[in-house]
């Protein structure tokens, strides 16, 4: 029998849909971007970062391959792998500045 995997959140049992939308709330509310921005087709920069975040998040917490992230964003697997360099490039700046 397959089991989904789950996340027990103060005592709750989140469904896969859950935890992603989880995750996109949480960087919604800090970025400050609406959730339907971050899943919208624009690409203003701050939209993008909060969609960067979100995208690299899922990927680090939930472990969702490459694909199923493009299919809860609308976009394609290559865009997603783009989305998590352009994270990972950000974050190898933010904790070790050039100069």
């Amino acid at each position: 029998m397959y089991l989904q995997q789950s996340v027990f959140v103060s005592r709750r049992i989140l469904t896969p849909r859950q935890q992603y939308m989880k995750i996109i709330c949480d960087v919604s509310d800090k970025q400050k971007v609406p959730v339907t921005e971050i899943l919208g087709p624009l690409r203003h920069k701050y939209i993008m970062r909060a969609r960067d975040e979100a995208i690299h998040r899922i990927r680090k917490e939930l472990g969702y391959s490459t694909t199923k992230i493009g299919r809860i964003f609308g976009r394609d697997h290559s865009t997603v792998l783009t989305s998590l360099k352009r994270s990972i490039s950000r974050e190898i700046l933010r904790t070790n500045p050039i100069g």
